[in-house]
């Protein structure tokens, strides 16, 4: 399900117009960013987390040289989701 049809089944089952639904949906996207990007978390209880991680530094390779490099230091946003969650969607 892309964007459009999710603010289309949003829509329908709310009752709110289309425009509505996505003035929300981009408002969330915006403000899980913002949030995330300052090294804080967004926890919705029942659904999941959205955070950010640092992973290790691990070997890699340039695709166009060829040559060995150290891939990195470089912040990452990862969603976990919350264990009730995981098991509804495993039946």
């Amino acid at each position: 399900m892309n964007q459009q049809q999710f603010i289309d089944k949003l829509a329908a089952k709310t009752g709110l117009t289309k425009q509505e639904v996505e003035k929300f949906v981009q408002t969330f996207k915006r403000e899980v960013m913002e949030t995330v990007a300052t090294g804080d978390y967004v926890k919705l209880v029942g659904f999941g987390t959205f955070k950010t991680y640092i992973p290790k530094e691990r070997p890699g390779r340039n695709p166009k040289t060829g040559e060995e490099m150290v891939i990195g230091l470089r912040p990452r946003v990862k969603f976990q989701t919350h264990r009730r969650s995981r098991k509804s969607w495993l039946k």
